[in-house]
């Protein structure tokens, strides 16, 4: 052991997602998730490994995300989209943005318009959340955050970014 090597990157090879890497209480990568490329996933662990719940949070929202989509593109659409588009209509938002975010009818069209950008872990230290973050052509300042909290929609955060 060097002398130095407390200062190197902590690493792990993740079985499904290639190498992770570990930084203050959290093991980071970038990986296809949910039919996404290149999403970063930040699951809560120490520098021996990634905390199991929040690795079971990770396999499982797999297989919950479509039970979601319809509470959080509602969400989406009401708490973010219409408010946009209502202060566009009546001129009070930005002229950089303008006119030129999407028209969307119902909250099933923001799938169309967005792409997954991170998802956040957070088990094994108080209660479990899961943060899924979101670009969108209609809030192109911010990245939306949708909360997760057993499995159900818990709050839209208008502007987040991975601890």
């Amino acid at each position: 052991m060097g002398l130095f090597d407390f200062l190197k990157t902590r690493t792990l090879d993740h079985p499904r997602f290639g190498e992770m890497k570990f930084s203050r209480d959290y093991w980071r990568c970038e990986a296809e998730y949910l039919g996404s490329q290149n999403v970063g996933l930040v699951l809560r662990g120490n520098k021996e490994g990634i905390d199991p719940s929040a690795q079971a949070m990770c396999d499982e929202l797999e297989t919950r995300f479509a039970s979601l989509k319809d509470e959080v593109g509602k969400a989406l659409y009401d708490e973010s989209y219409k408010p946009v588009r209502e202060a566009i209509d009546v001129g009070e938002y930005p002229k950089y943005v303008g006119d030129e975010i999407p028209t969307l009818e119902t909250p099933a069209d923001v799938w169309k318009h967005l792409r997954l950008a991170w998802i956040m872990f957070e088990a094994g230290n108080g209660p479990d959340y899961i943060t899924i973050a979101f670009e969108t052509e209609w809030e192109i300042e911010h990245t939306l955050g949708i909360g997760i909290k057993n499995w159900q929609y818990d709050y839209l955060n208008g502007s987040v970014v991975p601890a």
